[in-house]
């Protein structure tokens, strides 16, 4: 059974901008929307100042999407960056990459050396408890032929990315594990030929 989306639309009423979404059924409450600019608006605006409206019902993930692109496309709504799902999943230019590197190059990870609570672990256990089959987000969709392939060149890419130093200690610790085995059957070997005398 495909999963219920409708499409929604929330709207400033102090400047008239608006953002239009798709989203599941079940996640309507309290919802106001996912984009870079609509967040900022609410931020700077409050949420008492934005109108949000239901615009239609559509069935499954791929209709809500396509639909989702039209409306933006017919509508042109200011707060949206993006013209669909699709474009979204832009990709950053080298020059892009290497200046986030660039930033990022000594800093610390936020979560380095801290540890979870007790609580803390619990309550991650129970929000993943039942996270399968039907209620999984993934459930009755599949890979494409593209993605698969993306994934396999970004594995080979860190692959490539070890340094001779890491190489070299891997190549040791294979040299090590093959003298072991043949140490091991050399010993047998004589055991065996010391028998036959």
């Amino acid at each position: 059974m495909n999963k219920q989306f409708y499409i929604y639309k929330i709207t400033n009423l102090i400047t008239g901008d608006f953002y239009v979404g798709k989203r599941l059924i079940s996640s309507w409450n309290n919802y106001y929307g996912s984009g870079v600019d609509i967040k900022k608006a609410i931020k700077k605006y409050g949420k008492e100042n934005f109108h949000r409206e239901i615009l239609k019902y559509v069935e499954g993930f791929d209709n809500a999407a396509e639909t989702e692109k039209k409306f933006i496309m017919q509508l042109n709504p200011q707060y949206n960056r993006m013209k669909s799902y699709d474009e979204e999943r832009i990709q950053h230019s080298p020059k892009t990459k290497l200046q986030w590197s660039k930033t990022r190059t000594g800093r610390q990870a936020w979560n380095k050396g801290k540890t979870l609570s007790k609580e803390h672990k619990k309550h991650l256990s129970e929000s993943h408890k039942g996270n399968f089959g039907e209620k999984n987000g993934f459930y009755g969709k599949h890979h494409t032929k593209e993605s698969i392939e993306k994934a396999n060149r970004s594995r080979e890419i860190a692959r490539n990315k070890k340094t001779n130093e890491e190489l070299r200690q891997i190549s040791i610790k294979r040299s090590e594990a093959l003298k072991k085995v043949w140490k091991i059957r050399k010993e047998k070997q004589n055991g065996k030929n010391s028998n036959n005398k």
